[in-house]
């Protein structure tokens, strides 16, 4: 390869394959270059990071991811397995900014109006600094600031899109009877 002159790649033999998926959040490669066996991960840095037993790299590893994500950047991070135990041995960060004409748009609802929320499951850097970005405001809730009960989460997420289509429609809910829009009212006034 001309960037890595000093790399044989065609030393390297992918044995064996575990694509990404969302439950384990990270991939798997075994590889043999000379006769010898390994295993690399790449994924999710608090996952590669219980896969090294909190171990020194692992620990410096969050820190490091912490700082990228203050600058807006997603990391994966990568571990090898040598001997039946991984170490933590780099990161990937990835800048992956919202699209060009998504602050406009936020822009363009506020203006009619609509009160704008971000859902995310990005680090909570990473949430504020999209925030920043899109001026959606500086109110940031992490994941453990909601109910531990997951069904609770989303109690909290329809009772947010609620209060928000509520505003939004104001006297457009005329034709809803007394009754129902008391009861909607009432459900959305409770904090």
């Amino acid at each position: 390869d001309k960037k890595y002159p000093n790399t044989n790649l065609k030393a390297y033999q992918l044995k064996h394959f575990i694509p990404f998926n969302p439950i384990q959040k990270r991939t798997e490669s075994t590889v043999i270059r000379q006769g010898k066996k390994f295993v690399v991960t790449k994924g999710a840095p608090q996952v590669i990071a219980s896969l090294c037993n909190s171990s020194p790299s692992s620990k410096k590893m969050l820190k490091d991811v912490e700082s990228l994500a203050q600058k807006g950047y997603r990391t994966l991070a990568v571990a090898v397995k040598l001997k039946n135990k991984f170490e933590c041995v780099g990161l990937i960060p990835v800048f992956d900014p919202p699209r060009r004409d998504s602050a406009k748009m936020i822009k363009d609802l506020k203006a009619k109006g609509i009160e704008v929320k971000m859902i995310t499951g990005d680090n909570h850097q990473i949430a504020i600094q999209i925030a920043e970005l899109l001026h959606i405001g500086k109110k940031i809730l992490d994941t453990s600031d909601l109910n531990d009960d997951f069904s609770g989460d989303y109690a909290i997420l329809g009772r947010i899109i609620a209060k928000a289509l509520y505003k939004k429609l104001g006297k457009k809910l005329d034709d809803i009877p007394p009754d129902k829009l008391q009861k909607i009212k009432e459900i959305l006034e409770d904090k």
